[in-house]
This record gives C-alpha cells, structure tokens and sequence, in this order.
C-alpha cells in the first residue's frame, strides 16, 4: 500500500470510496441521499475541492484508492494556524493500518504547511478511530451532544478533538 499526494486522476477512486463509506454508515454523518447520483457530478465537486489547494492523500493498494485524508483550512487570516481533518478508510481494509499511516502522512504536511492546531469532529460511537486519535496526541476539547441523529431517531454525540502541532504561545 502506498499513501501519496491525490491527483486529478485519483478522484474516480475517491468517489468509488466514498461511497462505499457512507453505505457502510460507519461513523458518517452522510446518507446516501446527500450524495450526488451522478458520478460525473460527484467528480466535477471533488475537482473544485482539490482546486482549492488544501492537503489531500490518498492510500492505494492494488490501483484501488482504499483510504483518504485531508486538511482543510479555514479562509480568515486570523485562523491561518488551524487545520480542519477529514478521514475515511475502505470498510475492506480497516483494522490494518491504513488509517495510521493516513494520519501520520496528514499531521506531518500539516506541520510542514504551518499548522499549528490540527481538529476533526468524530462521532461518539466511533471508539476505534477515537483510540486512533488518541495514539496520535489527540484530546477530546469538547463534546457536541445529539450532534448526529441517526434514520432511526437515535442521537450520537460528536467529539471535538485536537492535536497541536506546534507548542503553544
């Protein structure tokens, strides 16, 4: 397995992978219904994403894209040092490390790139990539309750949780 820098001819894959996320419903906060039915539209989204210059890896194994990370950040000036993160790993393949190597990738360009709090938001009933997170110098700063509500009517919690990069100042 191999995690690089995605391309414009990764994005198929990404769409492939993100749909097979969000059918598995496994820590999403996505239905299948908001995403788009056409894989050209899709696409096309992913496109205007990657054109906006944010960090994004992907994990291929297998020419298959099986895993994707990427840190967004925000516009404002006054916010330059945060990073905002989104992961995902192929239902196929998790347990195997991929996410890992993912995240490592992730918080090093991160660094590199000059951020300096790095957060994502993971649902409660996600204690796999909690531990996961935790392993990486990630704390829960904040919980947002009932955050999620699920088809069935169930409420989720959703933690905030951040790793700094760089030593306060």
């Amino acid at each position: 397995m191999v995690v690089r820098p995605i391309t414009a001819d990764d994005l198929p894959g990404a769409v492939a992978l993100e749909r097979a996320l969000v059918a598995a419903q496994v820590g999403q906060v996505r239905t299948v219904a908001d995403l788009p039915d056409d894989d050209q539209v899709f696409v096309e989204r992913l496109t205007r994403r990657l054109d906006d210059g944010g960090l994004w890896w992907v994990a291929e194994e297998g020419g298959r894209i099986v895993g994707g990370v990427s840190v967004q950040r925000p516009g404002p000036s006054l916010l330059a040092h945060v990073g905002s993160l989104g992961i995902g790993v192929h239902p196929d393949v998790q347990g195997r490390g991929v996410g890992r190597q993912l995240m490592v990738a992730a918080m090093q360009a991160a660094r590199a790139a000059g951020v300096e709090r790095l957060e994502l938001g993971v649902r409660a009933d996600n204690p796999r990539a909690i531990r996961l997170y935790e392993s990486l110098g990630f704390v829960t700063e904040g919980v947002r309750a009932r955050f999620v509500r699920l088809p069935d009517g169930r409420y989720v919690d959703d933690h905030l949780m951040v790793c700094w990069l760089e030593p306060r100042g």
